[in-house]
């Protein structure tokens, strides 16, 4: 396809909702689909562009679209590296990084066992969070609702230790949503 295409193809707007919503989606060969705008329903293009590049590109832009919600659902809040002993960590926050509802745990490299996990609001208030568990490397925390919907986080303080084993330290990951 050539480079500096405008294409204009019907996105849904949610899985759940059949109803679309027009867009011209701009194609560039270095970054893929990079803006949409709502305003026009003209297509410009070369005029050898075929049925078969217009539906690819269709289909470029479609997925661009979920790629995106999907991306917005979870934020790194910040990662820690974990001693073979019982270590504690804290993973500073702050208002700047905006307003969560839950949070969860990835863990890489090794296993750990989690022994206290809690959350400091932007207020003040510290909530203790049942965690109290094995996670394996490579794998991740359930989503951990926080109390009273969306809330500013100020820290995450997380005691934990690795199991001993030659894969070395693990590393743990906060994410916020």
């Amino acid at each position: 396809m050539k480079s500096g295409a405008w294409l204009s193809v019907d996105i849904p707007k949610n899985a759940v909702d059949t109803t679309t919503s027009q867009c011209a989606v701009y194609w560039d060969q270095v970054g893929g689909c990079a803006a949409a705008s709502h305003k026009s329903r003209t297509i410009r293009r070369s005029s050898k562009m075929s049925a078969t590049r217009m539906v690819g590109l269709a289909i470029v832009a479609a997925g661009c679209a979920v790629t995106a919600s999907t991306a917005s659902a979870a934020e790194l809040l910040g990662c820690r590296k974990v001693g073979f002993l019982t270590d504690r960590d804290v993973i500073e926050v702050g208002k700047q990084d905006g307003r969560f509802s839950a949070i969860k745990l990835e863990v890489k490299e090794n296993e750990i066992e989690v022994l206290d996990l809690k959350v400091v609001y932007g207020n003040g208030n510290p909530d203790d969070l049942a965690v109290r568990s094995i996670i394996k490397a490579g794998g991740e925390t359930r989503w951990i609702d926080l109390k009273g919907g969306k809330r500013f986080i100020k820290q995450i303080n997380m005691v934990y230790r690795s199991k001993p084993s030659f894969k070395g330290q693990a590393t743990v990951c906060a994410l916020g949503r």
